[in-house]
């Protein structure tokens, strides 16, 4: 079966913003290894349409493995408990589940927005760990 790299850019983020996304595509592309840099359209949205935004990138006939940054890293833990994948490599995974938001300091909740935070407080790392968990 083919396999195929998705990396999943931190918030705000796409595959000009940071040199490192470029370099860890061109890196796999160098040694023959199939990978996309997902888009995500991140104004005016929350959480779960990043989730089914970069879902509807990934090509599921594929071996897929996902590596995040930071929300990223955040969308990919939740993809990991839809669909099947090989392995991910989450890199500062965002402290934004429903057991973090009461640690979270008031001036960055308003800074995401309160529908964000709504979106937020329905994901919770706790239950999606248990899912993936018991598959295996």
């Amino acid at each position: 079966m083919e396999k195929v790299f998705y990396i999943l850019p931190g918030f705000t983020e796409d595959e000009h913003s940071r040199l490192a996304y470029k370099e860890i595509s061109n890196i796999l592309s160098e040694k023959g290894i199939e990978n996309k840099i997902i888009k995500i359209t991140w104004k005016h949205k929350v959480m779960s349409d990043y989730v089914n935004e970069a879902l509807s990138q990934i090509d599921m006939s594929k071996e897929i493995y996902l590596i995040g940054f930071s929300y990223g890293a955040f969308i990919s833990f939740i993809i990991s408990t839809k669909i099947n994948i090989k392995m991910q490599i989450l890199l500062s995974l965002s402290p934004y589940f429903k057991e973090d938001l009461d640690n979270l300091k008031g001036w960055w909740k308003k800074y995401v927005g309160k529908k964000r935070i709504e979106d937020f407080n329905k994901i919770s790392f706790n239950e999606l760990a248990i899912v993936k968990d018991t598959e295996n």
